[in-house]
C-alpha cells in the first residue's frame, strides 16, 4: 500500500488553512468577507469638518455615505475578481473585503451640502456646518 503525502511549505500553510475554512464557509452558507481596516482622520475649520479616509482597492461604487443623527456612516464592500479572459489563476489573493465606519461629529453639519470625492484611494469628504452652529460675532451698539 503506497501512501502519497503532499508537504507545504510553512509560507503556505495560512493559505491553504484559509482556503479550507473558506471553502467550508461557503458551503454552508456564512459570508466570507475580510474586515478591512479604514484609518480615518477628521479636521475641523471654521465653516466646516474635512474627513479622510483611506480606502484603498475601493471604487466610488463599492462605498456608501450616510447620516444618522450626528453621525457620519462609511461602509464599503469590494467584490472578488471573478472575471477570467485568459489563463488559470496559479495564486489569487485578492479577496472579498469590507468595512463599516461610523464617526461621531462634534456638531451638526448640512447633509444637503456635503461633497465626497475619491482619489487614489483616499475619500474626501467636505462637511459644511449649519449656520446656527458656526461662530457668530456679535456687534456692539453706541
Amino acid at each position: 500500500m503506497s501512501r502519497r503525502i503532499t508537504l507545504v511549505r510553512p509560507s503556505d500553510m495560512f493559505r491553504v488553512m484559509e482556503d479550507s475554512m473558506s471553502n467550508f464557509m461557503n458551503d454552508v452558507g456564512i459570508s466570507t468577507d475580510f474586515p478591512v481596516n479604514v484609518g480615518v482622520n477628521m479636521k475641523e475649520m471654521a465653516d466646516k469638518f474635512e474627513v479622510t479616509a483611506k480606502v484603498p482597492g475601493f471604487k466610488k461604487e463599492d462605498i456608501n455615505i450616510s447620516f444618522h443623527d450626528n453621525a457620519l456612516i462609511l461602509e464599503g464592500k469590494t467584490k472578488e475578481e471573478t472575471e477570467n479572459k485568459e489563463g488559470d489563476y496559479v495564486m489569487q489573493e485578492y479577496r472579498e473585503g469590507s468595512f463599516k465606519r461610523m464617526v461621531n461629529l462634534p456638531t451638526k453639519v448640512d447633509v444637503e451640502k456635503v461633497e465626497a470625492k475619491l482619489t487614489d484611494g483616499v475619500l474626501t469628504l467636505s462637511l459644511p456646518k449649519l449656520p446656527e452652529v458656526m461662530p457668530k460675532k456679535i456687534e456692539i451698539s453706541d
